[in-house]
């Protein structure tokens, strides 16, 4: 069989791999009215400035992610990395803990992580802050353990008793996060050199306004700690420094539109592989939030081409003129920064989509092109809306639409 065949002969005529190039093409448009922080190569936690573009890479093995796209959250912590503070809201719950500045090295590369040491009557938790309005929350912290450290046990929770409060139970030895009581998810993940970013989400009910955290069981303990983070939602996003006040990380935008766009796409006939990974497990998502909506405008003429990602599963979407036009079936995509890969055919007539290695439906019938083409791609988001929480590793576009099996093998 000739490779022609198995594979494209036909030059792609947009071709963007962010997780090799870590640049933006000059086409696309990017936003962030704010800065935000990301992971580099060295996996050393760095800031980016207000419409600056981030390249996050894996904290443990340094590979390299691609376009990280995120919502806007909001750190509620207002001194995430100073606890001693006299002006912070922190509480000494164990009537006996102690805070030391600047201990050790931090996962942002300075010494700015501060040395925990529980003495106190409370064997569990040592200090705790309250906070109001009262929803969803995730709380996370960067974990180390000392030289000295026994235990390396360390929990997160709310006030109240278990039927009503969030809980999560982390040990540093076994990497091993357990979400208790009312919690929905716990995570631990490995960020090298002993630390680890422990979190917890869960509902918080009207008699549980604060959170508490510290060594998990034992007195005489001690932790290394830095970065903690409260976040209204049911995962956490990433690092949201604070100093005085609460801050919020505004959502990142990326667009191509006018003769950027058209200069490569052709409305008669497409072929659109997208690679994305997601940032948080299946389970912690909820009906309509964290989807990826990739190419088309949903406003005002309804005419897209969408790559979504769900609860239940991923599907393209393809409407023209308000109506859709082809009806492809979804595959359960892969979460916790997994790398999925899909693909889409677009032409009169003849629809297929393929995800993972596989062509999961085709569709030999549908109107195309519409009267009122596309004129804009978004990447990560539907028109800054829904965005992705995760990567984008690339993006390419084939002006032509390509074999089922050509499809597929590029999916693998």
């Amino acid at each position: 069989m000739a490779i022609s065949q198995n594979f494209p002969d036909v030059r792609p005529s947009l071709n963007l791999n962010f997780a090799r190039s870590k640049t933006l093409d000059p086409r696309i448009t990017f936003e962030r009215a704010s800065i935000g922080t990301y992971v580099d190569e060295n996996g050393l936690i760095k800031t980016a400035a207000a419409d600056e573009a981030r390249f996050d890479h894996n904290p443990e093995t340094g590979e390299s992610l691609g376009l990280l796209i995120e919502e806007q959250r909001t750190n509620l912590v207002t001194y995430s990395e100073n606890y001693d503070n006299s002006t912070t809201p922190w509480t000494d719950l164990s009537t006996g803990a102690t805070l030391t500045a600047n201990a050790t090295i931090s996962p942002d590369g300075t010494q700015n992580a501060t040395l925990m040491f529980n003495s106190g009557s409370n064997a569990q938790e040592d200090y705790y802050f309250s906070f109001s309005n009262l929803q969803s929350y995730t709380i996370s912290m960067f974990v180390k353990k000392t030289p000295n450290t026994t235990n390396a046990d360390w929990r997160f929770r709310t006030a109240g008793g278990g039927t009503s409060r969030i809980r999560g139970d982390f040990n540093l030895d076994n990497v091993t996060a357990t979400a208790g009581d009312q919690a929905t998810n716990a995570t631990i993940t490995d960020y090298g050199n002993g630390w680890y970013r422990c979190s917890v989400s869960g509902p918080v009910s009207s008699n549980e306004d604060r959170f508490s955290f510290g060594e998990g069981r034992g007195l005489n303990e001690e932790m290394y700690v830095w970065g903690v983070q409260l976040e209204l939602g049911a995962f956490p996003t990433s690092y949201i420094p604070t100093s005085g006040s609460t801050f919020t990380r505004q959502p990142d935008n990326a667009s191509i539109t006018g003769t950027n766009f058209s200069d490569w796409y052709n409305a008669s006939e497409s072929s659109i592989l997208c690679n994305y990974s997601n940032i948080v497990s299946n389970s912690n998502l909820t009906t309509g939030s964290e989807r990826l909506y990739i190419f088309g405008e949903i406003v005002p003429t309804n005419t897209r081409i969408d790559f979504v990602s769900t609860r239940a599963n991923y599907h393209p979407y393809i409407a023209a003129d308000g109506s859709q036009v082809a009806s492809l079936g979804g595959f359960t995509s892969l979460y916790n920064n997994q790398e999925n890969r899909t693909a889409v055919g677009i032409k009169q007539n003849d629809f297929a989509n393929s995800f993972n290695g596989q062509i999961k439906e085709t569709d030999s019938s549908g109107v195309w092109p519409p009267s009122n083409p596309i004129t804009k791609v978004s990447l990560g988001s539907r028109n800054n809306i829904d965005l992705l929480n995760g990567h984008i590793k690339k993006f390419i576009y084939y002006p032509e639409r390509l074999t089922n099996t050509q499809l597929q093998n590029l999916t693998k």
